[in-house]
């Protein structure tokens, strides 16, 4: 009963979450392809959209998690799993001076 009330929570997170990044991300790219930014205004756009890019993933992640499925076995790349727990600690782990 605890485990489908977190799993709630974080759905109800993660649509939260991805409302706004939807706008941002569409900001970003019309910032990113506009004329007369200058460089550094087109870096920074750049920049706005890898990292929104990236909590969106991290919502859609949520979203897995949070899906009410019946467990099952499959064969599963370990590498991958290791990767997608390295990107979910990145910004924490660089902080924190691990490469």
């Amino acid at each position: 009963e605890k485990l489908a009330a977190v799993g709630r929570l974080v759905r109800n997170v993660a649509h939260e979450l991805n409302e706004p990044l939807t706008g941002i991300l569409a900001l970003a790219d019309v910032l990113v392809g506009g004329e007369g930014a200058g460089d550094e205004g087109a870096e920074l756009a750049v920049a706005l959209r890898t990292e929104a890019r990236r909590a969106a993933r991290i919502a859609a992640r949520l979203l897995a998690f949070a899906a009410q499925r019946p467990p099952e076995r499959a064969p599963t790349d370990v590498n991958r799993v290791a990767l997608d727990a390295l990107e979910l600690r990145r910004h924490a782990l660089r902080a924190e001076g691990v490469d």
